[in-house]
């Protein structure tokens, strides 16, 4: 995945604008109910640990990112995909040490003040936030440094290996050809996948949060980037322009039948259950 998920924007702010919290020195607060940190391992991955703290973090992280509430049946909710995401970066840090990458301060704090310059949010609105959900620098520091290590990653390994011919060429400007005047819909995503039938009704309860959420104003890709399971999550689910035809059926309908600047209910297709955004239309 060439393109890594940008952390939310208002988050970073915190670590380069508050000196004391980037230190980890945020004023003690009570957990949220539900949000009692738990002790013990969560997960094992390649020997190294994932910890009922680094789990509890990063659930508080994940519904502070997405505006959700901090509760009971929202941290458990977060509970599977923040747990997917602390495998995943383990497993990326892995990947990262074979091709002897390395990331340092200075990249983290670059990618910090990349995101800033291009955010608008207030800082101290932010700041408050995540004191008050116990939110401490490393879970911030941590997803970043994945995201950068995991991007370099890709690049060092796949770079030199990647070529476009002039057969490829021509074949898309064929295409592009044969689909003139054709109508086309600019599509975001959320997926939350059902590996098994054990997995459905967790997978239903957990789209049908995430629904009532962008009913209440949360953001479509601050969710897509943190719960969606399609690798579209890296782009903050946006899929791009999409012709008739290019989705399985059963979102094909969905998306005819939705308006421009709008999202559909929660319908299941094949590999799990979907939410989808309809940003723009043409020919």
């Amino acid at each position: 995945m060439v393109m890594f998920r940008k952390t939310l924007m208002s988050l970073a702010m915190v670590l380069c604008a508050a000196p004391a919290y980037a230190q980890g020195q945020a004023a003690a607060v009570t957990p949220p109910a539900g949000l009692q940190q738990e002790l013990g391992i969560a997960a094992i991955v390649n020997d190294q640990v994932v910890t009922g703290y680094d789990l509890d973090q990063r659930v508080r992280l994940l519904l502070v990112s997405t505006g959700a509430p901090l509760n009971n049946d929202t941290a458990q909710q977060a509970r599977t995909p923040a747990l997917r995401q602390l495998v995943d970066e383990n497993l990326q840090f892995a990947e990262a040490a074979k091709e002897d990458v390395k990331v340092g301060e200075e990249d983290v704090r670059k990618e910090l003040r990349r995101i800033i310059q291009s955010s608008g949010l207030q800082i101290e609105q932010f700041q408050q936030l995540l004191i008050q959900a116990g939110i401490k620098a490393p879970t911030l520091e941590r997803q970043i440094r994945a995201e950068l290590a995991w991007n370099q990653t890709v690049l060092k390994r796949f770079a030199g290996r990647l070529s476009v011919g002039q057969e490829q060429v021509q074949a898309a400007i064929d295409r592009i050809k044969a689909n003139a005047g054709r109508p086309e819909s600019l599509v975001s995503e959320i997926m939350v996948a059902v590996d098994n039938p054990e997995q459905e009704g967790q997978a239903k309860q957990l789209v049908d949060q995430l629904f009532e959420q962008i009913k209440k104003g949360a953001r479509f890709s601050a969710l897509a980037r943190q719960f969606s399971q399609a690798p579209s999550a890296a782009n903050g689910g946006d899929i791009g322009w999409i012709q008739p035809g290019q989705l399985p059926a059963e979102l094909d309908d969905v998306l005819s039948g939705i308006q421009v600047n709008s999202v559909s209910t929660p319908v299941r297709a094949s590999g799990g259950w979907y939410i989808l955004g309809l940003r723009d239309r043409r020919q």
